[in-house]
Parts: C-alpha cells; sequence; structure tokens
C-alpha cells in the first residue's frame, strides 16, 4: 500500500484537484486491497439451488419456455427444501442455547425468524405459526 501513496508526493497546488487526486488515489488502493463483502439475501438457498436459479434464468434468457418450466419447478422444489432445512437449523440453535442457558443463540434465532419475510412462514392452509 506504501507504494501507492507515492503518488502523493506530487499533488497539484489547486486544493480542489490536490482533493481529486487523493481521493482518487485513497479509493483506489482500498478498492485493490480491501475484499468486498456481500450480504446474502436469501441465507437458506445452498449453492445447488443457486446454480438451479442461474439455469433458469438463462433458459428464460435464452426464450426456452420449456426448459425454463422445468427449472423454475426444480428451483421451487428445492428452494422451499432448503428453507425447511434453515428454519430447522436455527430452531436446533435455539434449542441448544436454551439446554446451554445461552440466551444470546436463541436471541438470535428469534431475530433472524421475526425479520424473515412471513410468506415463506406460513402453512400449507395459510396460517401464520406460532
Amino acid at each position: 500500500m506504501s507504494n501507492s501513496f507515492q503518488a502523493l508526493g506530487s499533488l497539484p497546488d489547486n486544493v480542489e484537484d490536490s482533493w481529486s487526486a487523493i481521493r482518487t488515489i485513497m479509493l483506489q488502493s482500498a478498492q485493490d486491497t480491501l475484499p468486498v463483502a456481500n450480504k446474502a439475501k436469501r441465507p437458506w438457498l445452498s449453492a445447488d439451488t443457486l446454480y438451479l436459479l442461474d439455469k433458469k434464468r438463462d433458459a428464460r434468457l435464452n426464450g426456452s419456455t420449456d426448459e425454463w418450466r422445468r427449472y423454475k419447478s426444480l428451483f421451487k422444489a428445492r428452494s422451499k427444501a432448503d428453507l425447511d432445512q434453515y428454519y430447522n437449523s436455527l430452531a436446533d440453535q435455539a434449542d441448544e442455547g436454551l439446554k446451554h442457558n445461552n440466551l444470546r443463540s436463541v436471541f438470535r434465532a428469534i431475530k433472524s425468524l421475526s425479520t424473515s419475510p412471513t410468506h415463506a412462514r406460513t402453512s400449507s392452509n395459510g396460517s401464520v405459526p406460532i
């Protein structure tokens, strides 16, 4: 990173130009050295399910309706299974926390359940489990 800041030695006399040069150098150095952290929007989806989602998107963009429908049904089934597995793992974490008198994991599980979309937690008859 020290090599990136060698360009700061020859700054222009104008304040605006100097600030622009410093800003550009710092942003470029940060972009080169710091990793990009992306938060998963749907953390319950497995890698296989995300692969099916990509294949479904590709089929839609290619205009292959039959292939898109096939991938759509596969994705729907796998995502539902992944969501059930995710909720079961949250319940297991909460249960394990209760066994060890660790309420932090219980509250974390409850928080993640309460921030999840409601439509994902409805039962087959449409009621929300309590």
